[in-house]
């Protein structure tokens, strides 16, 4: 970062969503418009407007809209405040009246979710920043880092034990199914589990008992047959939002893995 902290002001639509991934800064999200699943480390949870959470550094989320929940223009609309990890140390060496404050940040492993008055006070901040510069966000920022630590009105959320294995397979599980529906190759998917590409194999293998291809297939013909049968798209639209790229490709996967062609599956569900 070349900047000490980002404010940032999202208005997209529902598919230009960004899959979980985790970064070495600190995260407050505030959900202005929109609702849909969450998931914060080992866990996958309902969210809805409204709601403000701190995000550690390194700690893996990922927030997924319903398209059904958006505002007039088809967008869903948060807003996102990102500041480095040794921002807090930082300011405590030059201001000895924040060490508590940076202390405290310090001591946070998870998630924390604000509730109350304090949620209030912290959207009414993160919005009467929008039309500052970042300099003018400042004073307002220091204010944001103090809110968050210095009260009651927040609960710890996503941190589930777990064992390294079981963590490791669901980890797994849930980047999967947050990247399936795009591009997810077997070398980016081996990165972000910190294994090579032979070991990620194996671990699939003996989880799944499917090959990593097969296992990203199964979950994409999974989406396909529910889209076929809860909209009206055509079969090769559906087959593109669920990430095929070949259409006779999706067609004998179809075929192979439900006993028919998409368009019969269809008409005998319906």
């Amino acid at each position: 970062m070349k900047q000490s902290f980002i404010y940032d002001d999202v208005l997209l639509s529902p598919k230009h969503q960004i899959p979980v991934h985790s970064q070495n800064e600190w995260e407050l999200s505030y959900v202005i418009c929109g609702q849909g699943t969450r998931f914060l480390g080992d866990e996958r949870q309902p969210f809805r407007e409204g709601e403000v959470i701190l995000i550690p550094p390194q700690f893996p989320h990922g927030w997924f809209f319903d398209s059904s929940s958006t505002d007039e223009n088809g967008y869903i609309h948060n807003i996102t405040l990102l500041f480095a990890s040794d921002l807090p140390s930082r300011l405590s060496s030059v201001f000895p009246e924040f060490a508590q404050t940076a202390a405290t940040l310090d001591t946070l492993r998870v998630p924390r979710k604000f509730v109350g008055k304090t949620a209030i006070k912290i959207t009414r901040l993160l919005e009467d920043m929008r039309p500052l510069s970042s300099a003018e966000r400042l004073p307002m920022f220091l204010q944001l880092l103090m809110l968050m630590v210095e009260n009651t009105e927040a609960e710890e959320t996503g941190c589930r034990p777990m064992n390294k294995t079981l963590r490791n397979a669901e980890k797994f599980r849930i980047f999967c199914k947050c990247n399936s529906y795009g591009h997810i190759t077997l070398e980016g998917t081996a990165a972000y589990m910190n294994m090579n590409k032979s070991a990620l194999c194996k671990f699939v293998k003996k989880h799944t008992g499917q090959t990593f291809t097969q296992y990203i297939n199964s979950l994409r013909l999974e989406k396909a047959a529910l889209l076929l049968t809860s909209t009206t798209d055509p079969a090769c639209d559906i087959a593109y939002d669920c990430g095929f790229t070949s259409i006779p490709y999706f067609h004998r996967l179809f075929l192979r893995n439900y006993g028919m062609s998409p368009c019969n599956y269809r008409k005998k569900i319906k």
